[in-house]
């Protein structure tokens, strides 16, 4: 087997890096004037791409590719069943509440021969010339941009207090070195245009518009950042390019019979997993949430609990409703629920659909959330009391005065939304109500 060798490489006793690129055996090799090896990274990157894009057009093939074979969405059916088409899968929803899953992908083979329109000759001497810019001065521009970019992910802002966290910058810097490698232009001269391109590229991906502006927050914040900083002019061209909501899926609270189901089918759960939906389907919070609390307090008697850690807003006293009560421990200490958030929202989806309430990204763990809300509507529940029992996405200057409600008020509330008699009602009672 023939042993690989980098695309760049240091010539001996030399400190400066190149770029080899074979050709009939033999190497064609160009100095990229530079020490420094990242750098080096970044300018042999459009002589290597090049050349694998020629080498790819001059090789004709069969090409086999997997195309989605129903557009998103959910179609009713004349004899009243229901199709539900996600991205990944289509679900048929028979009338007699019946289940079929399979993948909305289907392969299709077709010959394809140099699709690219590129020159099926291949001369690596000629293409270094076409690519060779002598005016090209990006990369330097683009250093002072990678620094300024390295200065926003360590230095705290009024929004941030702390440093990013290690998640987030791992997520940072995939994202900015997709900016560097699709638009090779310094942010001072990017365009809302050349963000566009990135947009483009991650919706081909299959990404919702929901994960693609996450995404761009790092480049909408590295940019605000310099701007503030005096190093960019003031204009973002990353700020509100991605719009949210045309590609959500709604999803749907779950409905009383649903909750008789799931009631009567809890015992398949874990113990933990069980005091994880109860707490759920009681006070509305995410599951995040309830994997947060590891203490609990006390006012008047009423025992409760402090989560959120979302926004400043979503931090919040949420008391235990009585139908959860028995199944706590005498006083919590220590974590609550076993394992992560992560692993039990998997096992808490599946278990919806296992028992049939659960409809692939329209009726899921989070309807539970739903669900509370629509209950203390339907109660009449004043809108400042539900926002402090729910949580909001931003904080108002209000939000800075006083503690907001006693306890003994947010009980009283939060006891409608899953009174004691529907979370232990017997199974047989249960079923005969559903």
């Amino acid at each position: 087997m023939r042993r690989h060798r980098d695309h760049i490489f240091q010539r001996p006793g030399s400190k400066f890096w190149a770029v080899r690129i074979q050709q009939n055996g033999k190497s064609k090799i160009k100095s990229l004037k530079t020490t420094d090896k990242q750098e080096a990274i970044i300018l042999a990157r459009p002589f290597v791409d090049e050349h694998q894009r020629r080498l790819l057009a001059a090789r004709p093939r069969i090409e086999t590719s997997v195309e989605r074979v129903m557009t998103p969405g959910k179609y009713d059916q004349p004899d009243g069943s229901i199709i539900v088409a996600t991205d990944a899968e289509i679900t048929y929803i028979g009338k007699d509440g019946s289940m079929r899953t399979e993948p909305n992908r289907a392969a299709i083979t077709k010959p394809v021969n140099n699709r690219l329109g590129l020159p099926s000759g291949i001369d690596v001497d000629a293409m270094f010339t076409a690519l060779d810019d002598p005016k090209r001065t990006a990369l330097a521009t683009n250093k002072s941009d990678d620094e300024l970019f390295e200065l926003y992910l360590v230095t705290p802002t009024k929004k941030r207090k702390k440093k990013l966290d290690a998640h987030s910058v791992a997520e940072a810097r995939k994202t900015w070195t997709l900016f560097r490698s699709l638009v090779n232009k310094p942010l001072k001269e990017t365009t809302r245009d050349d963000a566009r391109k990135i947009v483009a590229h991650l919706e081909a991906q299959g990404l919702k518009s929901a994960t693609i502006r996450r995404k761009f927050v790092y480049l909408v914040a590295t940019v605000a950042f310099g701007i503030k900083e005096g190093k960019l002019p003031p204009f973002n061209p990353f700020a509100d390019l991605v719009e949210i909501g045309k590609d959500v899926t709604r999803r749907e609270p779950l409905s009383d019979e649903d909750m008789a189901i799931c009631c009567r089918e809890l015992h398949r759960l874990s113990p933990s997993d069980q005091l994880a939906f109860r707490l759920l389907a009681t006070t509305g919070m995410r599951l995040g949430e309830a994997f947060e609390i590891d203490h609990e307090k006390s006012q008047k008697g009423i025992r409760f609990c402090e989560v959120g850690t979302k926004t400043e807003a979503s931090r919040r006293k949420v008391p235990f409703p009585a139908s959860v009560l028995p199944h706590l421990p005498k006083k919590i200490t220590s974590k609550l629920l076993d394992g992560t958030a992560d692993g039990a929202s998997g096992r808490l989806n599946d278990f919806l659909r296992d028992i049939g309430v659960g409809i692939r990204n329209v009726k899921v763990l989070y309807s539970l959330r739903h669900r509370a809300k629509d209950t203390l509507r339907a109660e009449e529940c004043p809108e400042k009391i539900a926002e402090a029992i729910f949580g909001r996405d931003e904080v108002t200057m209000g939000d800075k005065y006083g503690v907001g409600f006693p306890v003994t008020v947010l009980k009283k509330w939060i006891d409608k939304i899953l009174p004691v008699e529907r979370l232990t009602t017997p199974a047989k009672s249960v079923a005969r109500a559903a």
